[in-house]
């Protein structure tokens, strides 16, 4: 009799009835029909029930014969087969990847009866190797550099993305094939410090890395700044094996004293969020700074109760072997590692890793030491045998995802519906994924009306001109409570075969701290003018009070053009105060204004003396403004008070223009009586003109004097100092 080979066992069939994964046993000889199958199996396959898929040729479930054979062979040979990734087909002919293990199952005395399989669906599996891939190619276009470094110092990179070019000038292949050593590039005075920091991690087990900002050389010798964040990459048992991170170019931030402040607020909200617990203390164990990562693990009801506490004298401290570790980083001047247990006051439980660093004044005197915590109560390891590519992607995405960068992809099409967008959507405008996706967005709703028509125009003009990808300046997205944010972009253009555009894929930074630092900067600058603008009235009102009580007409005529001087550069400092552009000045706006304060405290009669403008539009920074308007006060006063006597009717011109790529040219100039002799200014007695000369000096400039028919100054200068 031909023996039954179903799963005939009362308890075998119950768990396989409730399993997920597909499980079928199969003939071995003739059609290798099927024997029997679980509930799964016929689910996973497009089939009604047994009897429907009974003695169905196991043949009839794979895309390509050949691979049968091949696996057939191949279980002949070493008796199973594990987790093999082939394409099966279902019974509509539909096909998906599947993950097969099979074994040869034999009797008692080694003959072959049967084969004993699972299947499992990995469609899944592999829709998210495919998202992860093309997530990695929008961050490779982007100006984030991923690089692998190899845990000894002095080795060849692992790995470097290709956009290195971009940052350094050095292709990918340069540093892979050991013709550049990274170390080589970091200039002298920051490698021991660089080093040390590496070091010091990899000793204390830690697996990220925050390296503050040091230089490298580019290939045309120039040194820029730049700033790492990496995680360390370890095997089963702990080892570092490797360290994966990202380097980004600051230079920018260090190159003045406002991006020098915006970079350290961007540290501190880096160390405010930070994963990592951060924590201060100065050399009595009073604690000076501490985040809030490090607050909730240390489980303190509040940033306050935790600064209120010793971490040479709280108990819990003291019990966790913290204390000690403090005391010993201080009194002995190093870094110290460990791994320890904590328990606090509050029912806070926890497993950590930390890092000591003693921190020294300017001087290099001790004055207390810094903590990183890391909370590893929670922390899982990797599957041993996940491939190394996944692995690669997926640390990548972790640490890509851990900034204020998210990714998103969108249609290319009337409404522009999401396709795709990142996790951290909601940590940087508050909508969830779900909220995002399914034609539920479109960008272009949250755009601030203001800024929609830029946007649309850069987008477009990039793909009419047929390029890949493209920036867009600085605009506002509303988040989901109302807010704005300010973002900048950068996008890649997905087109077809006929270089049609598809949709678009793209990075967005949340850049609202750098604009609010602008906008409170403008607000400073535009303070100051008008304090000083103020100051300047009550100079002059403080002279004209001072004049009252002076009998003397020579006096008198010294306080007056003293008040009009500093009337002059008040001005200034009021059409700065006044102006949407505060770092240069309309000039013509300034004359007129600047010549009816002279109109008005000389009482000058329009229908006696007439005063003629022509100004061109002449925009000139503070530097010189000022001298120009005190020029122009001083020429025209010498005008009003000389050229005219014994109520002689006249005309004063002022004209202004630029010409050329750099030069401006000022001309004051009269009909009336002239100075009767040759004027040399280097000569002259007058107070006004000897002032003139020194701010012409000062202008970098030149004047003429012409004395036909009446007076005439002509003053050229540079408009700027740099060409």
């Amino acid at each position: 009799m031909k023996p039954n080979h179903t799963f005939a066992d009362g308890n075998t069939t119950s768990i396989l009835d409730n399993l997920n994964t597909a499980v079928f046993r199969a003939n071995l000889e003739g059609s290798a029909s099927i024997i029997d199958v679980n509930p799964a199996f016929i689910k996973m396959f497009g089939y009604k029930d047994k009897t429907e898929i009974r003695n169905v040729s196991i043949i009839d479930f794979y895309s390509n014969p050949a691979h049968r054979i091949e696996m057939q062979n191949e279980l002949t040979l070493r008796g199973n087969i594990r987790n093999r990734e082939i394409i099966l087909k279902r019974k509509d002919g539909s096909l998906f990847p599947g993950r097969v293990s099979s074994v040869l199952v034999k009797d008692s005395e080694g003959k072959s009866l049967f084969i004993d399989g699972v299947v499992d669906d990995i469609s899944e599996l592999k829709t998210k190797e495919e998202e992860l891939l093309a997530e990695r190619q929008v961050f490779f276009s982007g100006p984030v550099v991923l690089i692998q470094w190899p845990v000894h110092e002095n080795e060849t990179l692992i790995n470097i993305s290709e956009n290195v070019v971009d940052l350094l000038g050095y292709e990918a292949s340069d540093f892979l094939n050991g013709e550049i050593l990274y170390p080589d590039l970091v200039h002298e005075e920051d490698r021991p410090e660089l080093q040390e920091h590496i070091r010091s991690v990899l000793a204390g087990g830690s697996d990220n890395m925050l390296v503050h900002p040091y230089r490298l050389r580019r290939k045309t010798g120039e040194y820029i700044w730049v700033q790492d964040y990496a995680y360390i990459q370890r095997d089963s048992s702990g080892v570092a094996v490797g360290i994966l991170g990202y380097i980004y170019d600051v230079t920018a931030l260090q190159v003045s004293q406002k991006e020098s402040l915006e970079k350290e607020r961007r540290l501190r909200d880096m160390v405010e969020n930070s994963p990592t617990g951060i924590l201060r203390i100065d050399d009595k164990g009073n604690i000076l700074e501490v985040n809030q990562r490090m607050v909730d693990m240390l489980g303190s009801p509040s940033r306050e109760a935790t600064q209120r506490f010793n971490m040479f004298s709280f108990q819990p401290i003291i019990d966790a072997g913290i204390a000690g570790k403090f005391q010993e980083a201080i009194s002995e001047n190093k870094i110290i590692s460990f791994a320890g247990e904590y328990d606090s006051n509050w029912g806070k439980n926890l497993h950590f890793k930390l890092i000591i660093s003693p921190v020294v004044d300017a001087e290099g005197q001790i004055i207390g030491a810094q903590a990183n915590m890391e909370d590893v109560t929670s922390t899982h390891l990797a599957e041993a045998d996940r491939r190394k590519l996944q692995n690669d992607q997926l640390e990548e995405r972790k640490i890509f995802m851990a900034g204020p960068i998210m990714i998103i992809k969108w249609a290319y099409s009337a409404d522009d519906p999401v396709l795709s967008v990142s996790e951290n959507v909601e940590k940087i405008l508050g909508y969830t994924v779900d909220e995002f996706m399914g034609g539920k967005m479109v960008p272009a709703k949250i755009i601030h009306p203001d800024d929609i028509d830029a946007v649309r125009k850069t987008s477009q003009e990039a793909v009419e001109s047929g390029k890949t990808a493209f920036e867009c300046a600085p605009y506002r997205l509303q988040k989901k409570d109302g807010s704005y944010v300010w973002v900048s972009d950068y996008s890649t253009i997905n087109r077809d075969a006929h270089g049609s555009p598809v949709d678009f894929s793209g990075i967005i930074w949340d850049i609202s701290h750098v604009i609010e630092a602008e906008i409170e900067l403008k607000l400073l600058l535009r303070e100051v003018h008008h304090r000083v603008k103020n100051n300047m009235q009550v100079i002059i009102s403080l002279l004209n009070i001072q004049a009252h009580y002076v009998n003397n007409d020579q006096l008198s005529e010294i306080f007056g053009e003293t008040q009009n001087r500093i009337r002059s550069m008040a001005l200034i400092h009021d059409k700065l105060f006044r102006s949407k552009r505060m770092s240069e000045v309309d000039f013509g706006n300034y004359i007129n204004s600047l010549i009816f304060e002279l109109n008005n405290f000389y009482k000058i009669d329009p229908q006696r003396i007439r005063i003629h403008q022509k100004i061109e539009d002449i925009r000139l920074d503070i530097s010189k403004a000022i001298p120009c308007g005190l020029i122009v006060n001083e020429l025209v006063t010498n005008s009003l008070k000389f050229a005219f006597p014994e109520n002689r009717e006249g005309d004063i011109w002022v004209s202004a223009r630029s010409f050329g790529d750099n030069k401006a040219k000022i001309q004051i100039r009269d009909n009336g009586v002239g100075v009767g002799e040759d004027l040399v200014l280097e000569e002259t007695h007058s107070m006004g003109l000897r002032i003139v000369r020194i701010l012409t000096e000062q202008l970098g400039g030149t004047i003429e004097i012409s004395q036909k028919k009446g007076t005439s100054f002509t003053l050229m200068f540079n408009l700027t100092d740099d060409v």
